[in-house]
């Protein structure tokens, strides 16, 4: 029986490198680097995400069913009209061989108002990082009918290398027995990287479509700090809680995502 194949963006990161670690033995997983590797490495593939050739010569190699696009298009993170352009052209390269796109979104897409989003809530990104998110989004529901956009908060949690950017921050500290200041009054929806890895796989297995919100806990960054303080008894008191209203920093309040539909799609 031959393998579906699997196209998977990202797969060196953080997330991705996860997502590759979880992959089921039935999927045959191409996995797509922006820097150099060893290419006489079977199914390791170079991608430019910004290089349209580079894309079209990925897509050819791998011949994918489904894409998972688990990467940033560094340095435009946070350059919406950047964004736009390479989703769009991407999304439609998959259009021809009606690929499957699944893509990583954020809770950053919403203005923090009320918290507890929905899949289907109006969006009203404060930040430009919010701002690219979106306009990937959009370009994606523009221009294809066979995506999967995945909202996620926080992504917590090591791979093979390191912790998380959030959680290595905090521990360097702890271990330094320096004390750090953590926001007590902002929520934001977070999810261990390797469960949110394997609710990817169900995902696909679920031939879900369109927009799913993935989350674990609602916490403040100062409930994830001593979260990590307790885990690696570390003393607790090093982490210090302060109000977002004291900093300069414009801050979405409440991101949380509401995962009702998440729920109810694993229990079908």
């Amino acid at each position: 029986m031959n393998k579906q194949n699997i196209l998977l963006i990202g797969s060196s990161g953080f997330l991705g490198s996860k997502i590759f670690e979880c992959s089921p033995k039935k999927f045959c997983v191409w996995k797509a680097h922006r820097n150099t590797m060893d290419n006489t490495k079977i199914h390791h593939i170079k991608i430019d995400l910004t290089d349209t050739i580079s894309i079209k010569k990925a897509l050819k190699i791998s011949k994918p069913k489904i894409v998972i696009y688990a990467s940033r298009i560094y340095p435009h993170d946070s350059n919406p009209k950047k964004i736009k352009i390479y989703t769009k052209k991407l999304v439609q390269l998959l259009n021809a061989p009606k690929t499957k796109l699944i893509y990583f979104s954020s809770d950053a897409v919403f203005d923090g108002e009320k918290g507890n989003y929905k899949e289907n809530d109006k969006t009203n990104p404060k930040t430009d990082y919010g701002k690219a998110k979106l306009s990937a989004e959009q370009m994606i529901k523009q221009f294809s009918d066979n995506f999967l956009i995945i909202r996620t908060g926080y992504i917590l949690g090591r791979d093979k290398k390191n912790f998380d950017k959030r959680s290595l921050e905090v521990l360097n500290c702890l271990k330094k027995n320096q004390k750090i200041e953590r926001f007590d009054d902002i929520k934001r929806s977070t999810i261990k990287v390797e469960k949110l890895a394997k609710i990817v796989w169900k995902l696909i297995d679920q031939n879900l479509k369109g927009i799913i919100h993935v989350a674990e806990k609602k916490q403040s960054p100062f409930e994830m700090g001593l979260y990590l303080a307790k885990k690696f008894n570390f003393d607790s008191s090093l982490i210090i809680p302060v109000s977002y209203k004291k900093s300069k920093i414009e801050l979405a309040v409440d991101t949380t995502l509401n995962i009702d539909k998440l729920s109810y799609t694993f229990k079908k």
